[in-house]
């Protein structure tokens, strides 16, 4: 709770007093809950199925108010499938770079993920626009827009 629900809303609070031009609000997948259709888009329900997801909604729902109360242009952004360090290895990525290499590590040392600049201005021009959510598909135009 600590860092989902009570940093996301310091951060927001700093936010809006600092007059930001854009507050990227980073969520997960997991607030979808179990498909009620595919492909999920920014459209599905919310629906915490464990605490981690219910304190990731809380969140969530602390930015929109954050956007619908002060008029803070907050995106909210909730990714599919991210990879990186420390990744669990039951993620479907790891999965299927095990089965790739046949057990066998098929990315050396010195290649592994490293968080680049260009990742992040990627994520900083996305489609999205303040007061909508985006389920980091590129090819979305179907942002949701909390009004």
């Amino acid at each position: 709770m600590a860092v989902n629900c009570t940093g996301t809303l310091n951060l927001l609070e700093a936010a809006r007093r600092q007059g930001v031009e854009r507050f990227i609000h980073t969520s997960t997948s997991e607030t979808y809950g179990t498909a009620q259709y595919t492909p999920i888009d920014e459209h599905h329900p919310l629906k915490g199925q464990s605490p981690y997801s219910a304190r990731k909604i809380g969140a969530d729902k602390l930015a929109e108010s954050y956007h619908l109360s002060y008029e803070t242009p907050v995106v909210t952004v909730r990714p599919f499938n991210t990879y990186g360090p420390r990744q669990s290895a039951r993620a479907i990525i790891p999965t299927i770079i095990a089965i790739l290499g046949g057990g066998k590590e098929i990315v050396s040392e010195d290649q592994r993920y490293r968080p680049q600049a260009s990742k992040v201005m990627e994520l900083l021009s996305m489609p999205a626009r303040p007061g909508n959510s985006w389920d980091g598909n590129p090819r979305s135009a179907s942002s949701r827009v909390w009004r």
